[in-house]
């Protein structure tokens, strides 16, 4: 790990953080991130994320999701972000076609494992006024608005999170779906497809969060946006963890609860003037 204030990516793969940390990409805003592995669970966390600087052209954020139940989930997810940013190194004449040539070299090196591994990864280039998202896989992406509403919310790539797009299901439906964990779109196997959305505007109170399933099994999108949009940006991370954790922990009827690795990052730009 390298600290992305003085220039240089910070990368977590197979982390168990206890605490999330704060990361500060000056001229930009900062990051709180976290990456730890499921509450009780033997194996190696099978997650990772990235935080890669581009300078005066703003940093690109990421959370891979190694698949769960297929052999080296971890290396997976290693390669997912590792490939991210070895394609964003020296001088990118385009960040979004270096980002999209990250994702295709991270499919090939997964598959090129022939060990039928497979990951999600979600990536975020954020400029001084605009973020674009770049997903294959369900790990997904939030847009919080000051007043702690969503603004946007991308896709999982699976049967049931399609169906709930279309609205042929409902968000508590599909939180409880017996088919949730099925993934239709992920690097290293078959084909894959990269969403990439346009250029949205990010106002200065937004908060942008990717995170693994471990958040979106677990807490309803109104829940994390009331979460994410709170005044400090350390006390929403830790709000967000312990938040995640208590319904992984201790599941009670009537709410979602799957204990899984849980990673995300947040983001903020710098208040006016600077922080």
């Amino acid at each position: 790990m390298s600290d992305p204030s003085v220039g240089q990516p910070w990368i977590e793969i197979a982390a168990d953080d206890e605490r999330p940390r704060t990361i500060a990409l000056p001229g930009l805003g900062s990051c709180v991130c976290v990456s730890r592995g499921a509450p009780g669970k033997r194996r190696t966390n099978e997650d990772a994320l990235a935080i890669i600087p581009l300078g005066p052209r703003g940093a690109v954020i990421a959370v891979a999701d190694g698949a769960g139940g297929m052999p080296h989930a971890d290396a997976a997810a290693r390669l997912a972000v590792l490939s991210l940013e070895d394609a964003l190194r020296g001088d990118v004449e385009s960040i979004e076609e270096a980002v999209l040539s990250g994702f295709k070299a991270a499919h090939d090196a997964i598959g090129d494992l022939r060990l039928g591994a497979a990951s999600t990864l979600i990536a975020a280039w954020i400029s001084a006024t605009d973020i674009v998202f770049f997903n294959a896989g369900d790990s997904q992406a939030v847009i919080a608005g000051g007043r702690g509403k969503p603004k946007f919310v991308s896709v999982a790539h699976s049967p049931v999170g399609m169906a709930q797009a279309s609205g042929e299901l409902g968000e508590e439906e599909a939180l409880v779906h017996p088919e949730r964990h099925i993934v239709a779109n992920m690097l290293g196997v078959g084909e894959v497809r990269v969403e990439w959305s346009r250029k949205r505007p990010l106002a200065q109170r937004d908060t942008v969060l990717l995170a693994s399933d471990g958040v979106f099994d677990n807490l309803r999108i109104g829940e994390i946006c009331g979460l994410i949009h709170r005044s400090g940006l350390d006390s929403a991370g830790e709000a967000l963890l312990a938040a995640s954790e208590s319904r992984m922990r201790e599941p009670r009827p009537g709410q979602p609860g799957k204990p899984d690795d849980l990673t995300f990052v947040l983001f903020r730009r710098e208040a006016a003037g600077g922080p």
